[in-house]
């Protein structure tokens, strides 16, 4: 028997399993395990798998967290680590250019990545 669950399997391990686990970490936290925003309502806040479901991710605690919207979806089907490495080359983009045209300021948004790189070094916001 293979370890990997089958689509049907995953399905019903998270119709039955991430609700209840869903209730539980948002009562825990109520932040973005990402960029440690506070979610305003359960209901925003997404579960996400830490591994994805295409890397072999399953849907246990240890590979569950809270995310919001846009961490959720920048993120996408990479790993921690990559994501990580992917935000770290964004910010040596925007810092090249920095040093490259004095002039250039960028825009909130795009110190972002910079922001996000500090807390996820750090491990869990609190």
């Amino acid at each position: 028997m293979s370890d990997v669950l089958t689509t049907e399997e995953f399905n019903r391990c998270w119709k039955e399993y991430g609700e209840r686990i869903h209730r539980r970490l948002w009562k825990n936290n109520k932040k973005c395990r990402y960029c440690g925003i506070r979610i305003p309502d359960r209901h925003l806040a997404i579960l996400d798998l830490l591994v994805p479901r295409s890397r072999g991710g399953q849907p246990v605690d240890s590979n569950l967290t809270l995310a919001c919207g846009a961490c959720y979806s920048a993120k996408g089907e990479m790993t921690l680590p990559e994501w990580l490495e992917h935000l770290r080359r964004q910010v040596y983009v925007i810092e090249s250019m920095m040093n490259a045209h004095p002039d250039f300021r960028p825009l909130p948004q795009e110190r972002e990545p910079e922001r996000m790189i500090r807390l996820l070094s750090m491990g869990t916001p609190k």
